[in-house]
């Protein structure tokens, strides 16, 4: 795992989030185990029930532990299965990068969505690669967390694999990413400069997710990465434009080809 800092703030989230539940835990353990299995109970107490579980599911029962020692106990916890998570993500995304032939997806859940419907829909004809390697292309886990997704970017990194934008950035963005405008140093203040966009929620504070969009970061990666970024027509994308970026390794597409460095059977 190349990021260990966005462990380390999630960690610090995490325990902030179930902190506060921790002295009522203590507390309160008892009466929880013998309500527990009470429907009326548990609906009156949905909140409760569901931060006692997470507790439970984490550090155990109190078991005459105080405050500090649980809070303890959840950190390095959370701290593991963060650590253990993301390692297995840059593993399985390299795997999943060599069965799609190194052929990656981006793009916001509303339009990668879409695409993994259209990709179902397709019928497994000549040497068209299997859904199931189509279907890998995007990160799909039911523990998604920022470093998990850093860690998704750093398997098809590390795999030079090309990765296709979905979402469409508007013309402004995608022109300064094909162009070259934008690299590390610049790159979040001119997003925001820009306004609003798939990489840039003015509404969303940071306690949110926002207002940078997890998109903008795996361009961000991509970019500091040193890849190239080609625009594309993609009748799929409604007739927008879409990206690619390309690993610094791979050769440059020659200029009106349509066929390099983006092939999909």
């Amino acid at each position: 795992m190349h990021h260990p800092a966005k462990i380390d703030d999630e960690v610090r989230r995490l325990v902030a989030q179930a902190e506060s539940s921790v002295d009522a835990y203590i507390a309160d353990y008892g009466t929880w185990q013998v309500n527990r299995g009470n429907v009326k109970w548990l609906t009156n107490n949905a909140d409760l029930n569901d931060s006692f579980e997470n507790l439970e599911n984490r550090v155990g029962p109190p078991q005459g532990r105080g405050k500090a020692d649980l809070v303890a106990a959840l950190e390095a916890t959370i701290r593991a299965d963060l650590t253990s998570t993301s390692s297995e993500t840059v593993a399985n995304t390299r795997t999943a990068a060599l069965d799609a032939k190194r052929k990656l997806v981006l793009g916001r859940t509303g339009d990668t969505g879409p695409w993994a419907t259209y990709q179902q829909g397709k019928p497994q004809v000549g040497d068209r690669l299997p859904e199931s390697a189509r279907m890998g292309r995007r990160l799909n886990t039911a523990k998604w967390s920022v470093p998990v997704n850093f860690a998704f970017m750093d398997g098809g990194i590390a795999e030079r694999a090309v990765f296709k934008i979905v979402t469409s950035l508007g013309s402004q963005i995608e022109g300064m990413l094909i162009g070259g405008q934008l690299h590390a140093g610049n790159f979040w203040q001119e997003i925001e400069n820009l306004g609003d966009s798939p990489l840039w929620d003015s509404g969303k504070s940071a306690d949110d997710g926002g207002p940078q969009a997890m998109l903008g970061h795996e361009i961000l990666q991509l970019i500091e990465s040193g890849y190239r970024f080609y625009g594309r027509e993609s009748t799929y994308a409604q007739g927008g434009a879409r990206l690619v970026a390309v690993h610094p390794d791979r050769p440059a597409p020659a200029v009106g080809d349509k066929t390099q460095p983006l092939t999909i059977p």
